[in-house]
């Protein structure tokens, strides 16, 4: 069985994290069996951020998981999908969490008004 390394709920949430939620919504509907271990400390991770993966080996960051459970599945994530689409996808996942995702985050937590 699968175990998908996650933060712990915090802030009223159920997981602070979107690429931790990302990861958990494609294995749930995937249907595959899974199980979730929660570790508050990031740097405990193979790459310093969450989420990682435990299946046949270690698979750290959201990407690369969800790469690793479209083979697993024989495309049951991105089969649908012509090569261009995946690839304006890519560029589209890219953009919102390697940059717009800090803005966001510093607005949340580091404004006070």
């Amino acid at each position: 069985m699968m175990t998908l390394y996650t933060l712990p709920p915090a802030f009223g949430l159920r997981n602070p994290s979107p690429f931790c939620l990302k990861v958990e919504m494609a294995l749930t509907h995937l249907g595959l069996d899974f199980e979730i271990a929660t570790e508050a400390n990031p740097q405990k991770a193979p790459k310093g951020k969450m989420p990682w993966l435990v299946d046949d080996g270690i698979i750290p960051d959201s990407e690369l998981i969800l790469d690793h459970l479209d083979k697993k599945t024989d495309g049951g994530i991105f089969s649908a999908l012509a090569p261009e689409e995946v690839a304006v996808g890519t560029a589209f996942t890219r953009l919102a969490e390697d940059h717009l995702y800090w803005m966001v985050v510093a607005s949340r937590w580091l404004d006070d008004e």
